[in-house]
């Protein structure tokens, strides 16, 4: 799938990058597996195939009018698979959790991940950053016209990535750069006192 592989390969696939940093802020790694190969993911597949045998198939009679209710249904389903002592091992899945996971298991985060999306900007003639990645933030002069990926979340950010490795966030401000003397002149003002200028000449 494209939302969790952008490029697919053999070796090195390309993760989503959202899908990546969501995995990176709760510690979690991403490995994906072939296209049309189940065996890459036999775990995966045995427990697609344990829900719908022990929790669509008991449901599949049964309506439901609040989201609650189907979840309470599924919940009391799951802990009937969970109590069943397993084929082979002679034990439950909640026991297997209490003694194998549950020990080395890590407290989650402080804080919630916050969705966001990546996308190509550039820097404008006037060294300012795109108004969707940070409203009124501007960079260094030689980084007018660099092209970028802007980090863009439902709260302002100037979180952005460049090429040439150059952190714009640590650089960015609120305040225009100092730009020389020799700057052309469409780089030291605005449109409209440029206009100015043109008409009172």
């Amino acid at each position: 799938l494209k939302s969790g592989v952008t490029t697919a390969n053999y070796y090195e696939p390309e993760i989503n990058r959202t899908y990546a940093e969501l995995a990176h802020h709760y510690g979690a790694i991403v490995l994906p597996a072939r296209a049309a190969h189940p065996k890459d993911k036999p775990k995966v597949e045995v427990s697609v195939q344990i829900a719908q045998r022990w929790i669509l198939a008991v449901l599949r009679h049964q309506t439901f009018f609040t989201l609650g209710d189907l979840n309470a249904a599924i919940r009391t389903c799951l802990e009937t698979i969970n109590a069943r002592p397993m084929q082979g091992v002679g034990v439950s899945r909640r026991t297997l959790f209490e003694q194998l996971d549950r020990p080395r298991l890590r407290p989650l985060p402080p804080t919630r991940y916050e969705l966001a999306t990546w996308k190509p900007c550039r820097v404008n003639i006037f060294c300012g950053v795109p108004r969707y990645v940070a409203v009124g933030h501007f960079v260094a002069m030689n980084t007018a016209g660099e092209g970028f990926d802007g980090h863009i979340s439902a709260r302002p950010t100037t979180r952005v990535r460049t090429p040439s490795a150059l952190c714009l966030r640590a650089n960015a401000s609120t305040a225009p750069p100092p730009r020389p003397g020799r700057a052309p002149a469409l780089l030291l003002s605005s449109r409209g006192r440029l206009l100015h200028r043109c008409s009172s000449s």
